[in-house]
């Protein structure tokens, strides 16, 4: 237990420094038009620095049970892309700026004017041919023309007009009809919540202990999928236990008419099977507390 604790502190760690460097991004973005492009490239090189060195502190594994983490560093690197794209289009060709180009030529031959260097860099750069091969002529006929095949010319599709506007009309009926049967469902859940509420003493359920399925995880999460609806329209409430582990309650008329003058509210949370194992350890959980399930068609 004390590992996996450990564990979820160094991921919050890394998660709240990737948050840094996606603001430091949004920062640079904003100032491309005000800086040079070798200052806006020498500050996205810094970004990608630093999130290589975050990437290499995580295992693998955690990486897999901490899947935000990859999705934070892959917005980075998209970002840092998309700012490298707007400064070669702001650039408008290869040339080199003059005093880019001098600049240059100070840092290499440095402040003791030391000319050799550069002659040095320059030869070290010529002196890398490219290596090829000759040709094998003697082993062929050359004055052997081999006859071109007739390439024939694709035949051009025609076009339908009012593509986009042609749809089966199955496809929106199936579409309407799961839509409908995903609301029945979390209507289900949410009575069956209450019911579980009142059997208990009126005292909040453990979170994990009503959405885990221990011999399914898949349901686990789509348990954890629906009651994110009634948490979302204000139906139920999460709330925290003595030793901090999430709770669950239904909540009543007049507090979902407060809940909904102060605003809503979200709850992260990243389900993984070794989680799911703690859990099943710590709430002894033999079989699921929410009996409804979706059509096997789903």
């Amino acid at each position: 237990m004390a590992s996996s604790d450990d564990n979820r502190r160094k991921s919050f760690a890394r998660r709240s420094r990737y948050k840094e460097l996606l603001e430091l991004c949004s920062r640079i973005e904003t100032t491309t038009e005000n800086q040079t492009p070798i200052q806006t490239l020498t500050n996205v090189t810094d970004v990608v620095k630093c999130t290589d060195e975050i990437h290499t502190e995580g295992q693998c594994q955690e990486r897999v049970e901490n899947s935000c983490e990859v999705v934070m560093d892959a917005q980075i690197i998209k970002g840092a892309h998309e700012i490298v794209g707007s400064v070669v289009q702001k650039m408008g060709n290869t040339e080199i700026a003059d005093d880019e180009f001098v600049a240059a030529i100070n840092r290499t031959i440095g402040p003791s004017k030391d000319w050799n260097k550069l002659f040095e860099k320059l030869a070290l750069g010529m002196s890398k041919t490219i290596v090829h091969s000759q040709s094998l002529f003697g082993t062929f006929d050359v004055e052997t023309v081999l006859p071109q095949k007739e390439v024939k010319e694709r035949r051009k599709r025609t076009p339908i007009k009012n593509s986009q506007q042609m749809k089966p009309i199955a496809v929106v009926q199936e579409r309407k009809r799961k839509e409908e049967q995903e609301a029945t469902t979390v209507n289900v859940i949410g009575n069956q919540i209450i019911q579980l509420y009142e059997t208990n003493n009126n005292e909040p359920l453990k979170y994990y202990k009503l959405i885990i399925d221990p011999s399914n995880f898949m349901r686990t999460i789509q348990n954890a999928f629906q009651v994110s609806f009634l948490l979302r329209d204000g139906l139920v409430a999460i709330g925290g236990d003595a030793d901090g582990y999430p709770t669950v309650r239904p909540v009543s008329e007049s507090d979902r008419k407060k809940d909904a003058q102060n605003g809503s509210y979200q709850m992260i949370c990243n389900l993984s099977t070794t989680l799911c194992d703690e859990m099943i350890k710590r709430y002894n959980i033999t079989e699921p507390m929410i009996t409804c399930t979706p059509d096997s068609d789903e």
